[in-house]
């Protein structure tokens, strides 16, 4: 069977190569690299890639090809031949760019490669780059059967220019050479070749020293590479020479906030926020300075009092930050189908569908506006990795980032709101310290995190064990942090050795149903030791088990006897306080009881999970359902899913109920 799929595959692959000969059936000397630096599973995966292709199934064949389109398979031809086919055929066109020039570069006498990469240059706003290699590809390939489609395309585009060129105000003679660098620039920032696009940037800036664009993107190319005090230099040169220039003034707004500098940041964004700018660079320029200053209500306004014409790629962003800002503001619903929408829109940012993707999946972080690597250059953010890893303690980090760990764990994306959280736990610095509280108290951020955060707060003396009002779940709710070091080895115990078999023996007949048994056992072992704790309270698990509701007289006059002879006991105490919230809807006395539990510096396992239970059916009986899932989440962490605890507490969360039929536990 596998070796006549195999047959069938090979016919088609077969049939696509027959295919590609008749194609370029009128050139020469095409240079055809071999897959020989493929490995056997890599060339599989291209095989069923082919197969996908073949079959219409592009989105699966993205995923082949792109997962063997790392290291040095990236160089095959062969491979980047069947990614550009699928690019085009899911519409993808800077990926299919990329993938067409590198090909280009591969197989320079591969006149489908050159004409596609011309192709899409023009679907991806770089005319002058289309123009060229369209009349390359006509010089070298004049009677290929493309070349009257290539002509057309050239006579389509040169109108484009030459209104760009108009409106660039290029030196005399060099116009075309100018507009060429400028998308040069904008393709090498892009596609994150920064050190290519600086020197692009100041090539361009040589020949034509008032192109602003090109001052923006040197900026740009600085501030990725590292160099941010570089970048601000830049931009506020760029601003003096024209401070009309909104585009500038709203990327120097976003610089300053990102180097600490937030009142002049500020002050920039209120200025433009009074008169906004109708060009479609500068308009989505300031909606994005506004999503790094945080001020939601402002994006809102500036994008719906303001209906600017852009190309798809801008109107992304900027749907995407209205979406952010309305989930920002309360308005998720809005939100959701403003990112829906935008998913509709090619391209869009990445932003857009994990947003959804979080939301969907009520992790926590939504929303946020921009990757961690849109905050912090990724060079700046690889030293920041390095010297976390190398300390362990107060590590020195870059000023302007320490100044944006508040930020981060406002409307950082997970990678940015971890990565502050670590490094403000590590540093302990006053501000580092306050930015954790602050975030430990607010509503952004998953749940787990924020506890986390807390019981790390307390920990250090920051905070004190509550209960403080958090948010959990949705909601506010008044949380106790529970701090103690939990341990799993039994306690010291000055019983005979008969009496830790027999208490042994009698909780195995408790589980297997014997009890009368386990009784008699409990029995023996009290009559030798009247205060053998662990055989006079698992005695009342026999009772529960063997008679239910009609033993509860008997079990609660029996906790509250060991309560009161020994009130350190942890188990005993629990089961009084389970009694008097859930049998008398006394809570107050039960908080009291509690509370001292709460406080411990160390406890057993068993005892912490006994807590965790009594907690959540504490807030089951009050409908504090938030509540309740905190307390299962802490119990979920201790003992797993799959403990029948844990899955009998999600089944009256999921049922609503007020029933009680869980005893705190046995020792």
């Amino acid at each position: 069977m596998a070796s006549s799929k195999q047959g069938k595959l090979g016919d088609r692959v077969k049939k696509l190569q027959q295919a590609r000969k008749r194609l370029d059936r009128k050139t020469s000397n095409i240079v055809r690299l071999p897959s020989s630096n493929l490995s056997s599973k890599e060339f599989r995966r291209l095989e069923k890639a082919h197969e996908l292709i073949y079959d219409g199934r592009f989105q699966l064949a993205q995923q082949e090809l792109e997962g063997i389109n790392t290291g040095r398979s990236s160089s095959n031809p062969d491979v980047l031949e069947a990614l550009m086919e699928v690019y085009q055929e899911l519409g993808n066109h800077d990926r299919c760019c990329e993938v067409a020039e590198r090909l280009t570069v591969l197989r320079p006498n591969d006149p489908l490669a050159k004409v596609i990469f011309a192709q899409e240059l023009m679907f991806c706003n770089s005319p002058a780059l289309a123009l060229v290699n369209y009349r390359e590809f006509v010089a070298h390939w004049p009677d290929h059967e493309f070349a009257t489609r290539a002509q057309i395309a050239i006579e389509t585009v040169a109108p484009v220019i030459v209104e760009r060129i108009e409106k660039s105000n290029f030196p005399i003679g060099e116009e075309l050479d100018c507009l060429l660098l400028q998308e040069q620039c904008v393709r090498c920032i892009q596609f994150a070749e920064f050190a290519r696009a600086e020197r692009k940037c100041r090539e361009l800036i040589s020949k034509a020293p008032s192109f602003v664009p090109a001052r923006n993107n040197l900026a740009l190319a600085c501030f990725h590479s590292g160099r941010i005090e570089e970048a601000v230099r830049v931009v506020e040169a760029t601003h003096a020479m024209d401070s009309r220039n909104q585009f500038a003034a709203a990327t120097l707004a976003k610089l300053y906030y990102l180097t600490g500098r937030f009142a002049d940041a500020n002050c920039l964004a209120d200025e433009f926020q009074s008169t906004p700018d109708m060009n479609e660079d500068a308009h989505v320029a300031q909606v994005e300075s506004l999503a790094y200053l945080g001020r939601d209500a402002d994006i809102v306004a500036l994008v719906s009092s303001h209906q600017v014409e852009l190309d798809p790629s801008r109107r992304g962003i900027q749907q995407h930050l209205l979406a952010y800002a309305q989930c920002r503001l309360g308005d998720e619903r809005t939100a959701r189908a403003t990112w829906k929408a935008c998913c509709r829109i090619h391209p869009h940012p990445a932003e857009v569908e994990e947003n959804l993707a979080d939301l969907e999946a009520s992790a926590g972080h939504a929303p946020w506006p921009f990757s961690i690597v849109k905050w912090i250059p990724k060079s700046v953010l690889d030293g920041i990795v390095k010297e976390h890893e190398r300390q362990t303690a107060t590590p020195q980090m870059p000023k302007s980032f320490a100044a944006l760990i508040p930020t981060l764990l406002d409307r950082g994306d997970p990678q940015g709101r971890e990565l502050a959280v670590c490094v403000a736990r590590l540093g302990k610095t006053p501000e580092q310290l306050e930015a954790l509280k602050v975030f430990t108290l607010g509503r952004r951020g998953p749940d787990a995190m924020r506890m986390d955060c807390q019981r790390f707060l307390i920990t250090n003396g920051v905070m004190d064990a509550g209960p403080q009002r958090m948010y959990s779940h949705g909601r506010w709710i008044d949380a106790q942090s529970f701090t103690a070091e939990i341990f799993t080895e039994p306690r010291p115990s000055k019983s005979s050795p008969w009496v830790l078999e027999a208490i042994t023996e009698a909780v195995q007949a408790t589980n297997a149903g014997k009890f009368d048994q386990a009784e008699a056992l409990y029995d023996k072992v009290l009559a030798a030791e009247p205060e053998n704790l662990a055989a006079a309270y698992n005695q009342c698990a026999v009772w529960m088990g063997r008679d239910g509701a009609r033993a509860q007289p008997r079990i609660r006059a029996r906790v509250e006897q060991i309560h009161a002879a020994f009130p350190d006991y942890v188990f005993a105490r629990i089961a009084v306080a389970q009694f008097a919230a859930l049998n008398d809807n006394d809570v107050d006395r039960a908080r009291q009881l509690v509370e001292p539990v709460l406080k411990s510096e160390r406890m057993h396992i068993d005892e912490a999970k006994a807590l965790f239970v009594f907690q959540a059916q504490l807030a089951i009986h009050q409908r504090d359902f938030a509540a309740a899932n905190l307390a299962k989440g802490l119990l979920k962490e201790l003992v797993g899913h799959t403990d029948p605890v844990v899955m009998a507490l999600e089944s009256e969360l999921k049922a609503q109920s007020q029933k009680q039929g869980l005893f705190p536990g046995r020792l």
